[in-house]
């Protein structure tokens, strides 16, 4: 199944392995990661291990990292979305 939104302004895509550095790149912009990883630059392999368990969330329950892409130029200009882990316990 092909996951995709589009509005008037914005097209959505799960995050896939071939994201990796657009995501990377992103997530370690001073203004991204003071938020979400308190300053901290995480690591292409970190980023590359939220692609990968983001597509495994999609092929299991159906949701996942969305990268969020400007439809006028096609920029990147966010993400959003879930991520379960394995050890985590069925809800």
């Amino acid at each position: 199944m092909r996951h995709e939104l589009e509005t008037d302004r914005l097209r959505l895509e799960p995050c896939r392995v071939e994201d990796v550095k657009l995501a990377h790149d992103l997530c370690t912009e001073d203004r991204v990661r003071h938020f979400l990883f308190d300053g901290r630059v995480i690591s292409p392999e970190e980023a590359r291990s939220f692609a990968e368990a983001s597509r495994a969330n999609f092929e299991q329950h159906g949701y996942g990292l969305w990268l969020v892409f400007a439809r006028e130029g096609g920029r990147l200009v966010g993400f959003a979305g879930f991520l379960r882990s394995e050890d985590e316990a069925p809800a």
